[in-house]
């Protein structure tokens, strides 16, 4: 029989091939107008962020600081773009993906994660109240600056 400890552990484990989220973090809740509930603040969230050269959150509280810092080029595939009146970053995996959104005064407003069970629905892993996840289309896609001298590949 396991112990309580091990089957969190194992459970966390588990739950990890389905989402980026950490174990603990209950799901965000999608409203009728699309928005989403997120489950908790964008400090709390990156307060538990993981190490940077692994994939999982990684914050940067500010635009500028987050263009410098070669802790998001965790994978190949990061990019940066306008999307309407936000600036996203988008880090992407193989099945999974984090997409970290900045207001036009810079400021980290919210983060959204897909999964490897629902690769194309965007849930909110971090925001204040509800973000409704911007539909608008998106232009100037670059690579990050801090990913663009390597590739991506970290630092």
């Amino acid at each position: 029989m396991w112990s309580r400890g091990q089957r969190k552990g194992f459970a966390c484990s588990a739950a990890f091939v389905f989402s980026v989220a950490a174990c603990s973090n209950p799901p965000s809740s999608t409203l009728p107008d699309g928005s989403s509930v997120c489950p908790q603040t964008v400090a709390t969230r990156c307060a538990q962020e993981k190490p940077p050269g692994t994939f999982g959150i990684h914050c940067a509280f500010t635009l500028a600081a987050a263009e410098v810092d070669d802790g998001f080029c965790q994978t190949p595939l990061v990019t940066e773009a306008t999307c309407g009146t936000l600036t996203v970053i988008t880090v992407g995996g193989t099945d999974t993906s984090l997409r970290y959104y900045y207001d036009a005064s810079g400021a980290l407003i919210a983060i959204t994660g897909t999964g490897v069970a629902a690769p194309q629905q965007q849930r909110c892993e971090a925001g204040d109240g509800t973000f409704a996840i911007p539909h608008a289309a998106c232009t100037n896609t670059r690579p990050l600056p801090a990913c663009a001298s390597d590739g991506g590949a970290g630092g």
